[in-house]
């Protein structure tokens, strides 16, 4: 399979799937990264992420975004990248493909490797786009490239055309099923020489997703009631955290289930007034529900009625002398 560098746009990704859509290139940090249009033998456009060595790593998608993904690479040689570009390499291409995450080969270490882990994607359907081929390299060679979930070996067998992507001389394609918490791993071993990463597309084709079964809904209080806000979510669901005004609530003064499906607030007074919000981890996106108001009314205040029947009378007489002679 031959496509020229060339950027074709990918359609018919909805919202959460665009936030699982990574273009990562590996390499030096401070080289230019491709431009947006640019989708490599993927097609898939959008923004291009550098990382130079990763530990932990919060991946941006290629809408810009940061998300809940973390990357971590190791190997021989862990964290070390170099540029080498080579004549005949223009533009996007040599980008992407002119400098790249190195682990030496040396007498100690008989078979370069590279790892690389994803963690935190959302469950579902990926095709995984591995660029692995060192510019300079002139001599065929054999890269070895597993991906977790995926039965298939790819191999780059061969020195790359110039700007030309190609399945194995540049790249390699897995499609893989991503479950449980959303791990994926990249193994890179060269047969022969230094082993290279030059970048990694994880393009979306299905995800479990989320949905909203039920919004949290407006309420209306009086003071000192107790009010519960909950959702339901079904699917892919990691965590949850409530927000009042867009600010973070944690259990405490009378707050309960703070990071759950369900918040209770006890004995409210108006400064719980507010709109509430349950934050929501889908897979590796963070999403919202609609945001529910809170009204809490303290009612009329009468100091008279002391024992709250709202009427002023002889009883209210006794209840204070009753509570006086209780000491309280």
């Amino acid at each position: 399979m031959m496509i020229s560098w060339t950027s074709v746009a990918v359609a018919g990704l909805g919202a959460s799937a665009m936030g699982q859509a990574f273009n990562l290139d590996f390499g030096v940090q401070g080289r230019p990264v491709p431009g947006a249009a640019f989708g490599a033998a993927s097609g898939q456009s959008g923004q291009w992420m550098k990382v130079s060595g990763a530990n932990g790593l919060a991946l941006r998608s290629t809408g810009g975004d940061v998300t809940n993904v973390k990357c971590t690479l190791s190997g021989a040689e862990e964290g070390n990248s170099w540029s080498d570009p080579v004549n005949g390499n223009t533009g996007e291409f040599a980008a992407l493909m002119d400098d790249f995450q190195i682990a030496y080969l040396t007498d100690c270490n008989r078979y370069a490797f590279i790892n690389l882990t994803l963690r935190g994607l959302s469950r579902g359907t990926y095709r995984v786009f591995t660029y692995a081929s060192r510019p300079d390299r002139l001599l065929p060679m054999d890269t070895y490239i597993a991906v977790s979930g995926s039965p298939v070996e790819g191999r780059i067998t061969q020195m790359m055309t110039p700007n030309v992507f190609e399945e194995g001389r540049t790249h390699t394609v897995h499609d893989v099923t991503v479950t449980g918490q959303g791990n994926l791993g990249i193994f890179i071993q060269d047969g022969a020489f230094d082993t290279v990463l030059n970048g990694v597309q994880i393009v979306p084709l299905q995800l479990e997703g989320c949905g909203v079964a039920l919004e949290p809904q407006d309420a209306a209080a009086q003071k000192e009631d107790t009010v519960t806000f909950s959702a339901t979510i079904t699917g892919d669901v990691r965590g949850y955290q409530w927000m009042k005004d867009g600010a973070p609530i944690g259990d405490g003064r009378g707050i309960s289930g703070a990071t759950t499906a369900a918040l209770t607030l006890r004995e409210v007074r108006p400064s719980d007034n507010g709109v509430y919000t349950l934050r929501y981890i889908c897979g590796g996106t963070t999403m919202a529900t609609r945001g529910a108001t809170l009204t809490v009314d303290e009612g009329q205040v009468c100091p008279a009625d002391f024992n709250g029947d709202g009427g002023v009378d002889g009883a209210d007489v006794e209840a204070f002398f009753a509570r006086w002679d209780g000491g309280c």
